[in-house]
């Protein structure tokens, strides 16, 4: 019980470090964003680096959350369990490759050659990294959570309304990511509200892990022995 209670606490904490990594990573990048971004890039060289190391602490936390909670849930359903083992390193792999635009951006910018030959390469570059993170963490991300919570409700490891509320955000981020992917073009605020369940729920589950862990699952409690009084 000790051993599930650790990894519960260890998986909370890694929900925040990977929630706080991409917010922190995603706003140190926004030069990219600017219509003069190579000369922006360029002058904030110190940001985007810091950017780009958050982004990684990203990557490793998603695939970290996957590793701890595979063994919890393996006995519950061992296919599903590997299967958000695998959506995980595929969110973390396309993070990575975006973040690599992102440097490489930055090493264009730096480049004296920079010209209109440069802005082409940088724009081929930012969009490689819209995909990418689109791809990785909005909808690759939102399979993996439909696969966890779905594990989740079935294990029973935590409550189950929690479970059902992950489920539902974690379909209304993925709706929006399909959207997009077809050319939606969704506003900010649109964007917030599709992820606003599923970026809610991964806190409050955060800290319920880390105040109660992972319960036995059901399969583990039928399997228990139980004990008579005489």
């Amino acid at each position: 019980m000790i051993e599930r209670r650790t990894s519960g606490r260890i998986v909370g904490v890694l929900f925040i470090v990977a929630s706080v990594a991409a917010i922190v990573g995603g706003s140190l990048l926004l030069p990219m964003q600017e219509d003069a971004y190579l000369i922006e890039v360029a002058a904030n060289e110190t940001q985007m680096v810091t950017g780009a190391i958050f982004e990684l602490i990203l990557a490793f936390s998603v695939i970290g959350i996957a590793a701890m909670v595979v063994p919890i849930l393996k006995d519950e359903n061992e296919g599903l369990s590997l299967a958000y083992l695998g959506a995980r390193i595929v969110e973390g792999s396309l993070v990575v490759a975006a973040t690599t635009s992102a440097l490489l951006v930055l090493a264009l910018g730096q480049s004296a050659s920079a010209g209109v030959e440069g802005s082409e390469i940088g724009d081929i570059l930012l969009s490689t990294r819209d995909w990418t993170y689109l791809v990785g963490t909005v909808v690759v991300f939102a399979v993996g959570a439909v696969i966890l919570n779905t594990l989740f409700y079935r294990s029973a490891v935590i409550p189950r309304w929690l479970a059902v509320w992950g489920l539902i955000g974690a379909l209304l981020l993925l709706t929006s990511g399909i959207l997009r992917m077809y050319g939606q073009d969704l506003s900010g605020m649109q964007q917030g509200l599709f992820a606003a369940a599923i970026g809610i729920q991964e806190m409050v589950l955060a800290i319920w892990l880390i105040v109660k862990g992972f319960a036995p699952t059901e399969r583990v409690q039928r399997q228990e022995p139980v004990s008579h009084s005489t």
